[in-house]
């Protein structure tokens, strides 16, 4: 018998995207971002889940162009999910960095080696139901998704569910030699076991850098802004940078609108960062997000501008996104740090609500 190669195997019989098996893992309430946490069911409890999706060998000539995933969880006391992230950096796992959240290390501990960093992104539906999803396509220009995916959801779980139960579906787009499409017949059925108590995890440190908006302005400026913010004992960083630790108990909100009431003079770049307890050093983190391209083009086209600030998506998301400002969420653009990560940023400009 002659062995057939992938390819000859993908075109002789039938091929369809394969769903893995939900890998659970628990998250403490404590830990769920504040937006969350304000809308969760008394008595229930979370865990983060990490839904596998594998593509199957293509023909010679094809590419994915696009891969949909969805859950479909089925119990008399509804499981929903809080939360269907769109990529990794929304819950704390930038990409080739360190976690930055409770979560995101619950989740690289869990599943070391599944939720990567790629070129993918993923459009999500159905947070705050139990019928939830991702739809995949590549941000180049050239379609070739990954071969395998994953889609990571919070979920929220009434107290006498012991099993999470439900169905998965997955279908996929090829194109090359012609269009091509992959489902399977019906949906597959699982049954996972939820998880008991949580270890404890990290401690988090929030940090505050500040450095000149251009060479005209004295980098000594952002040692004394961040004093006045209430930072101690800044340290330098490349480009003139200062950043401190700030006090645990900060009130981000508050901080941030003592900024935007104040303004700066001369001009300033600000960035907020969150590290883990044994992480990566805060200045790598903070100096991807002060030098990121999207942050200086900003402010060489808004001359007015009397500073920018650059947040992490996930703490954006956790912090940030509900409130009522100054400044505005709305007034905030999600960018492309340095080194991929999503980020928000802000431009304080006169005139300007938020």
């Amino acid at each position: 018998m002659v062995a057939r190669s992938p390819a000859q195997q993908a075109a002789a019989g039938p091929v369809r995207p394969a769903c893995g098996r939900p890998l659970l893992y628990p998250v403490p309430a404590a830990e769920l971002p504040a937006p969350l946490r304000a809308r969760v069911t008394p008595g229930a409890r979370f865990a983060g889940a990490i839904f596998p999706l594998d593509l199957p060998p293509v023909r010679r000539g094809e590419r994915y162009a696009a891969a949909r995933l969805a859950v479909d969880l089925r119990h008399p006391d509804p499981v929903r999910a809080l939360a269907v992230h769109a990529d990794t950096g929304e819950f704390g796992l930038p990409p080739d960095g360190d976690a930055t959240t409770p979560i995101g290390w619950r989740a690289r501990r869990a599943v070391a080696g599944r939720l990567r960093s790629a070129e993918w992104g993923a459009a999500v539906d159905g947070a705050g139901t139990s019928r939830f999803g991702w739809h995949f396509a590549d941000r180049r220009a050239a379609p070739d998704l990954p071969r395998e995916l994953a889609g990571h959801a919070l979920l929220e779980i009434p107290a006498g569910v012991s099993t999470l139960l439900g169905f998965l579906s997955a279908e996929a787009d090829l194109t090359g030699t012609g269009r091509r499409h992959l489902g399977p017949p019906r949906p597959q059925g699982f049954s996972v076991p939820v998880p008991g108590a949580a270890a404890p995890a990290p401690g988090t440190a929030l940090w505050l850098a500040a450095a000149p908006a251009g060479p005209d302005v004295d980098g000594g400026v952002a040692a004394e802004v961040l004093a006045g913010l209430g930072a101690h004992r800044t340290l330098p960083a490349p480009g003139g940078a200062r950043y401190a630790a700030l006090p645990p108990d900060t009130d981000l909100p508050e901080l941030l609108t003592t900024l935007a009431a104040a303004g700066t003079h001369p001009r300033l770049r600000f960035a907020l960062h969150r590290t883990l307890e044994g992480g990566a050093p805060a200045a790598d983190g903070l100096g991807a997000l002060l030098e990121a391209a999207a942050v200086r083009a900003a402010l060489a086209e808004h001359r007015d501008a009397a500073f920018a600030l650059v947040v992490p998506d996930a703490l954006f998301r956790d912090a940030l996104v509900d409130g009522d400002g100054p400044p505005d969420p709305a007034a905030f653009r999600r960018i492309t740090a340095d080194g991929g990560a999503h980020a928000w940023l802000y431009l304080r400009r006169p005139g300007l609500p938020g």
